[in-house]
């Protein structure tokens, strides 16, 4: 068991130093981040085991002391929030084998957050990763990142939040009540359908009455217009956190667009 290394929102919102390298591992490659730029990687197959050569390879393109230390953000898989209150570090394996598939051999990790830990799993060659690298890799699961961000926006509002984080192919849910994480989870999309079932689900199994909350999606982006415009059939009380449109290049070289920002 490994705990994972805390973020901070700096005060510009930037979530990179300015000699960091940030790799984010999605299940169809990586994103590696800097302060100037973003550049997507593909390695659909076995993607972990590609990391250190595809890792060595982008490195090579830098002069040696470019980057002072590297960070490591796990967007390949989902994880679960338990409230601080309840938490048992012994226990994470147990908390994780209901939520998701796991391997015997993955490592278990938990981010502490104000009021919950976050609980994930990873593979066994990530620490082994790791350990040979020649610079302290810091990591984080993006759910933990989304969380702090939730949170701080949600701070003083009466009225329950539906907050909707839109990736490429996935969403992720979380109900805000009384500045509370009531209800997370991260579910596969592909068409409005699917998506307006999974949200209209969620609304239905905690009574929420249509209209007495708020929906917040997270960004605004051109490639995610129809679903924005698929649930204002249904509901009034929408907004967007950061309205302002982002490129189209970021869904390119990176799956979570709104996170991304925080990254280059």
């Amino acid at each position: 068991m490994v705990i994972g290394q805390q973020f901070l929102m700096p005060k510009n919102n930037k979530l990179i130093q300015s000699k960091e390298l940030s790799i984010h591992l999605f299940m169809n490659g990586f994103s590696f981040c800097t302060q100037s730029k973003i550049d997507f990687i593909p390695s659909p197959n076995s993607l972990i085991l590609n990391l250190p050569k595809k890792l060595d390879k982008y490195l090579d393109q830098y002069p040696k002391e470019t980057f002072s230390n590297i960070s490591l953000v796990f967007f390949n898989g989902p994880s679960t929030f338990v409230p601080k209150s309840l938490f048992q570090s012994d226990s994470i394996k147990q908390y994780l084998q209901y939520y998701k598939k796991t391997d015997p051999r993955d490592i278990y990790s938990y981010d502490s957050l104000e009021g919950e830990v976050n609980l994930y799993s990873y593979s066994e060659v990530i620490k082994k990763i790791t350990s040979e690298a020649s610079k302290p890799i810091k990591y984080i699961h993006y759910n933990s990142i989304l969380f702090r961000i939730i949170k701080k926006i949600s701070q003083k509002k009466k009225r329950p939040q539906f907050h909707i984080h839109l990736q490429k192919e996935f969403v992720d849910l979380f109900l805000i009540k009384n500045e509370q994480l009531i209800f997370n989870n991260r579910f596969s999309v592909k068409t409005e359908d699917e998506f307006l079932y999974y949200v209209f689900f969620i609304v239905e199994q905690f009574l929420l009455k249509i209209d007495s909350f708020d929906f917040v999606f997270l960004g605004k982006i051109k490639e995610f217009n129809s679903y924005y415009k698929a649930i204002k059939l249904y509901h009034k009380e929408i907004y967007f956190h950061e309205e302002h449109d982002l490129s189209s290049n970021y869904l390119e070289k990176h799956s979570a667009p709104f996170l991304a920002q925080y990254f280059s």
